[in-house]
Parts: structure tokens; C-alpha cells; sequence
């Protein structure tokens, strides 16, 4: 998931001053590597003025080098990451150029430098997985938070379900609905609840297959300012409730398939902060680098999720963690155990679907939004997810020290 998941390395302790903004290492030597290594990089932030700052963009000045996740704003007094991976295509010495754009500032724009030294291998080419036909913008995501003062706890949620004042609002669809639902949960689509007036005096909780959206964040604030008296969403959906053992009624198959989520959904749900990617794969360093950066070895696992460096932000009372194996057939019972996570899903088709999935979703690739088709269940699910406009420039830009 982020860099701080990843295993990465700070960038020391030699600051550049920005504006009110305090940044680390503005020049970064990665020292020599072969040229199928891959370097990851976290720059530490730090928003020293008492107003937020917001960040417009970052860029990078070749596709060698990806932005993997940065704050929309810097909090007063706070610090913040901007997660970089660096796979590098030519040899030689190398220079990368990754520029911050703030928002509402005098001075709009900061750079940092990565360079160092790339040694050519006999392999000559590009791995399989790191292909053309996957677009690099598809790897850039802004880091996104959830308002978790907003949601409830699945063992919060099946306490309250046993209170007659508490209404259980299924928003999916009918046929998914049909498929699998909490007993005694009503059926409502997200748009219908405010025209439910007899609702506005109960205690309501939105749950869909997984909460990993943010549109019943946004349902929800809008029922708020509507007058209804208390509304909150079930972190991690109907499948978080399964894990606790909540009650299900509805197919067993139904039922098995609320472990597993689409790449689509994947997709969208990895640029959150209270996600996780846990790669289980048989060959995790040589594969899901490329496909999916930032995403967290199975087997560091425990020293990650231990230590108060893992980066988690404070204020997150759930967490998430995004499973992803070699076919989505299967996932580790120490993950699905795994006390620290409130929900835990494993991406269904494994790597080999997520690839095909970029590589549709490169298709359909516009320069600044596109749209992708997510299936859940009977019901085809639009969801629009937002690209970055690009300045980066081809390998041949990469600039020599």
C-alpha cells in the first residue's frame, strides 16, 4: 500500500526549508544498482505554519519514476510522506527530477532530486510485467482518508443491531441483496433513504458488501444535514460482519465470496490510509513491485504492523488489509486472523487478473479522468476514478549527473 507499509527507507536528516513547508533530503544518491532493481523512497514533509496547505500535484520527470501516494493537504504542524518508487529502464549515470505543486501559496512549487548509478544486466529487457501495454499513470494514486468518526465497528454494529431503534440499511443492489443480507436489514438504495421520513427518528446504519468507497461517506453527511438524527456506515460492509461472525442468511456461495473483492474495487480501496496491501505471492519481490507498488511482503508482515513506524495515522481506529496472492484462490490464515485488522479481503484473480485489469483500464485511459466498469454481482457499477495530468517524459529524459 503506501510507503510507509513498504519497506523503505527515510531520507536521512538534511532539510531543505520550503515556504512554510520543511522537506527531507532534497537530493537523494540511491548509490549504484543493476538495471532491473527497483528503489523505493519515502520524502518526509512537514507543514510548519499553523494553515493547511494544500497540494495541487506531484510529478516526476520520467515514467522511470512513480509517485505512489501523497496528502491532499499538510495539516498545521503535522508530517506527511510522499512515497516515490524508481524502476529504471536505461543505464548509466541517472538523474530524477519529483516536483510538489502546492495550492494557495506564494512560492506554487518544490523539486527533489533521486540519482545515482544504473548498471546494465544480462537480461537486456523488460520483465513481462512491466510491459508497455500498462500505463504508469495507473500507478500514481493521491492518499486518501477516510472520516472514520463516521463509521461503527462490525462488534459495535451487531450490538446495536439487537436495538429495536437501529435500522439496518442494505443499499446494494436487489439482486446482491437477494444473494446475501444481514436478517432483519432493509433493503433501501442509497438515493430512496431521504424520502423515507419515518427513518428520520431511528438510529441508522449503511452497509454495503465491503465500505470501501466513499460514497456512503458522502450519503452519509447529506442525511446528516437533512435532519436525520444519527447515521453511521459499517466499516468493511457485510464482509467485516462476517468476520466477527455476524449473521448472514442468503447462499452459501454469496456468503464465501464477501472474502474476495474485484479489481476494480481493489483498485480504488489501496489509495486509502487505512489500507493495506499484503502481498501473498509466490514470487512477491519480482512480481507485485511493478504491478502493485508499495505493497507489503506477507512476511514482514509482523515487524511492519508492530512497529510504531509502520505509519498508520493516529486517528485510524480500523484498518484494512488487501490481500493479493498469485489467482485470488486462497490467502493466508495468519493474515485473515490477524487481530489488528477490522476487515480483510483477498483481491479475487490474484495478480494475473489485476494485470489484465490495468491493462483494460489502460485502454480506456484519458488525459485527465476515465471510467471503470466495476461487476458486482448482477448489477454493472460505474465508478469514476481520477488520473493526474502527466508531464513525464519518455526514458530518454532521464538527465546525467
Amino acid at each position: 500500500m503506501g510507503g510507509r507499509f513498504a519497506v523503505l527507507l527515510m531520507l536521512g536528516c538534511n532539510y531543505e526549508s520550503f515556504s512554510d513547508v520543511v522537506i527531507s533530503r532534497p537530493i537523494c544518491d540511491f548509490g549504484e544498482i543493476a538495471s532491473t532493481s527497483i528503489v523505493m523512497r519515502s520524502y518526509e514533509i512537514v507543514n510548519e505554519s499553523e494553515s493547511i496547505m494544500g497540494i495541487a500535484d506531484i510529478q516526476s520527470s520520467c515514467d522511470c519514476l512513480h509517485i505512489l501516494k501523497y496528502p491532499q493537504s499538510l495539516y498545521p504542524r503535522s508530517t506527511n510522506y510522499v512515497d516515490v518508487v524508481l524502476q529504471p529502464v536505461v543505464t548509466g549515470d541517472v538523474s530524477y527530477i519529483v516536483t510538489i505543486n502546492l495550492a494557495d501559496s506564494s512560492s506554487s512549487s518544490c523539486s527533489f532530486e533521486l540519482r545515482g548509478v544504473v548498471h546494465a544486466t544480462d537480461q537486456g529487457l523488460l520483465p513481462k510485467d512491466r510491459s508497455t501495454d500498462i500505463s504508469t499513470e495507473l500507478l500514481t494514486q493521491k492518499m486518501l482518508s477516510r472520516d472514520l468518526q463516521a463509521y461503527m465497528g462490525p462488534a459495535e454494529a451487531i450490538a446495536l443491531s439487537k436495538k429495536t431503534q437501529c435500522a439496518i440499511l442494505d443499499v446494494r443492489s436487489g439482486d446482491e441483496y437477494d444473494a446475501v443480507h444481514i436478517p432483519g436489514s432493509l433493503h433501501v438504495p442509497l438515493y430512496a433513504i431521504q424520502t423515507k421520513n419515518y427513518l428520520r427518528d431511528r438510529s441508522l446504519l449503511l452497509v454495503d458488501g465491503y465500505g470501501l468507497t466513499s460514497s456512503l461517506e458522502e450519503k452519509c453527511r447529506q442525511l446528516r444535514a437533512m435532519g436525520f438524527k444519527s447515521v453511521r456506515i459499517l466499516y468493511g460492509g457485510l464482509s467485516a460482519w462476517k468476520r466477527v461472525g455476524g449473521p448472514l442468511q442468503g447462499h452459501p456461495r454469496a456468503i464465501a465470496e464477501l472474502d474476495s473483492i474485484d479489481a476494480a474495487l481493489f483498485y480504488s480501496a489501496r489509495q486509502y490510509d487505512d489500507c493495506m496491501v499484503i502481498d501473498a505471492s509466490t514470487n512477491a519481490s519480482k512480481v507485485s513491485p511493478w504491478l502493485i507498488p508499495g505493497a507489503m511482503p506477507q512476511t514482514n508482515l509482523a515487524n511492519v504492523v508492530a512497529s510504531s513506524s509502520a505509519g498508520w495515522p493516529s486517528s485510524n481506529r480500523f484498518l484494512t488489509a488487501l490481500i493479493v496472492d498469485d489467482h485470488g484462490r486462497s490467502s493466508s490464515s495468519r493474515v485473515m486472523e490477524w487481530p489488528a485488522f477490522t476487515s480483510v479481503v483477498v483481491l479475487a484473480g490474484g495478480l494475473d487478473g489485476y494485470r489484465q485489469f490495468l491493462r483494460k483500464a489502460t485502454a480506456q485511459l484519458s488525459p485527465r479522468t476515465m471510467t471503470l466498469t466495476r461487476v458486482a454481482g448482477s448489477a454493472n457499477v460505474k465508478s469514476p476514478v481520477s488520473m493526474p495530468s502527466s508531464i513525464k517524459k519518455s526514458c530518454g529524459s532521464c538527465r546525467g549527473k
